[in-house]
C-alpha cells in the first residue's frame, strides 16, 4: 500500500509526540485527530493500490481496517542503521485471549496452519485480551552478531520504546504468517513467564522446512540468539 505524507500527518505526529503515551486526547487533540484521519481517508480513496480484495477485506473486518488507517497515518520507518529491519502495526484487547487466539490457529487450513504450538503458550501463562481494543507498533530489529537476552532488553529500553508483550507477537502471527518463515521472530517481555524449571520463556515465532511453529525458548540472562533473528519492541509515538 502507499504511504503518504500529508501535512496533515505531519501535524498530528508533532502534536503526539509531546504526549506521554497513554495520555487521554483532549477535545481539540481528538478534533484534530479526526481531521487527519478524514485527510488520510482521502488520500486513501485515489491509491491505485487499493483493490477490491483488499477494500472488501477492510470493510468485512474491523481489525484489518484499524490497522491499514493507523499504518496509513504512521507510515513504518525502517532505520537500516540502527538495525530496525520493519514496523508492523497490530490490534490488541477486546477481550480475545491467547486461548482464543491459539484455538482460531489450529482451525486455519493449508500452509498457514501451524505445524506445531507449544502447550505452555495459555492464557494462564501468557493472557491476552485485557483493555480496549487498539492497535501498537512493533519495530522489529536485528543484530550483525549473535546477541544475548541483555542486548535485546537494552534496545528495547531506549528512549521512545518499550518491551513487546506476547500478544503483540501472538496477534502479529495471524497477521503475517509468511514472515516467520524467513527468519526467526523474537519477543522478549518486560515480564517473562517462568516455566516449572524457573527458566524464563520468550516466544519464539518460526518455521522448520516451511512450516510454521509457535514455540517458547529460554531468555536467561546469557540466553544468546542467533544473528539471523529479529527482535519485537513497542514503538511510541
Amino acid at each position: 500500500m502507499t504511504t503518504y505524507s500529508s501535512p496533515l500527518a505531519e501535524k498530528r505526529r508533532t502534536a503526539m509526540s509531546k504526549l506521554k503515551h497513554g495520555t487521554a486526547l483532549s477535545p481539540g487533540q481528538r478534533a484534530e485527530f479526526l481531521k487527519t484521519g478524514i485527510g488520510a481517508l482521502t488520500l486513501l480513496s485515489h491509491d491505485p493500490n487499493l483493490d477490491l480484495t483488499v477494500a472488501e477485506s477492510w470493510a468485512k473486518n474491523g481489525e484489518a481496517m484499524l490497522r491499514g488507517f493507523v499504518g496509513l497515518m504512521i507510515p513504518p520507518s525502517p532505520d537500516p542503521v540502527n538495525g530496525v529491519v520493519k514496523t508492523s502495526v497490530v490490534v490488541i484487547g477486546g477481550g480475545r485471549t491467547t486461548d482464543q487466539i491459539m484455538a482460531d490457529a489450529k482451525k486455519l487450513e493449508g500452509k498457514n496452519r501451524p505445524n506445531y504450538i507449544n502447550s505452555d503458550i495459555t492464557q494462564e501463562h501468557m493472557p491476552s485480551g485485557n483493555g480496549r481494543k487498539r492497535s501498537v507498533i512493533v519495530e522489529w530489529f536485528e543484530f550483525d552478531h549473535d546477541p544475548l537476552t541483555e542486548e535485546v532488553r537494552a534496545r528495547c529500553e531506549e528512549p521512545g520504546y518499550g518491551y513487546s508483550t506476547y500478544e503483540d507477537g501472538l496477534r502479529f502471527q495471524e497477521d503475517h504468517p509468511e514472515d516467520q518463515r524467513q527468519r526467526p521472530h523474537i519477543v522478549v517481555p518486560e515480564n517473562p513467564w517462568y516455566d516449572a524449571h524457573g527458566d524464563p520463556r520468550a516466544l519464539i515465532l518460526w518455521s522448520n522446512d516451511g512450516k510454521r511453529r509457535l514455540d517458547l525458548n529460554y531468555c536467561g540472562p546469557q540466553s544468546r540468539w542467533l544473528r539471523r533473528c529479529v527482535f519485537a519492541r513497542r514503538k511510541y509515538v
